[in-house]
């Protein structure tokens, strides 16, 4: 009797494992759909309605989905220090304290290209920065929502087998 309930433990824990690598993969595919989209609303502000830097990560801290909000929120955060430091280190240094973003290497040094522009150069510059990063992006999630598709079941199908297999090992 213990050891199957034993075995029933350890396929459920596999599952498990499974799940949360699955729901990961899920959480970077929306991750990507929010930057996107407030990249979007960044380049709106700034390129039509010319609003302020910091009033424009205000607003996005505020309205924009999670994770991206957690971005603007932290970038407000290190505004405090403008006068010390470089727009660009505290851009840079709010996209790699945003973990919640789950982006690659790669991904964050394309977003931190954002703050090279932001605020230095005429609206038609920071634009297409913006606009560069925004297909980038597009791009990272489109691999992103590919890699799901293709994985979700792959994963799923090796949890159950692999905790199969370790309860046959086991028994």
């Amino acid at each position: 009797m213990i050891k199957y309930i034993g075995a029933v433990v350890i396929i459920v824990s596999c599952v498990y494992s499974t799940l949360k690598a699955v729901k990961k993969l899920r959480d970077r595919e929306k991750s990507m759909q929010s930057l996107c989209t407030s990249m979007e609303i960044l380049k709106d502000e700034i390129s039509n309605h010319l609003t302020p830097i910091p009033e424009v990560f205000e607003m996005l801290a505020e309205r924009s989905q999670y994770p991206a909000n957690k971005l603007y929120k932290n970038a407000l955060e290190e505004m405090k220090n403008i006068g010390s430091c470089s727009f660009f280190s505290i851009w840079k240094k709010a996209v790699a304290e945003t973990e919640e973003l789950l982006l690659t290497e790669p991904e964050k040094q394309v977003l931190g290209e954002i703050g090279l522009t932001l605020g230095r150069y005429d609206v038609k510059n920071q634009e297409g920065m913006i606009n560069r990063v925004i297909s980038r992006f597009d791009f990272y999630r489109k691999r992103a929502e590919d890699d799901r598709r293709q994985n979700t079941k792959t994963q799923a199908y090796l949890g159950i087998i692999s905790g199969v297999f370790v309860v046959i090992v086991l028994l």
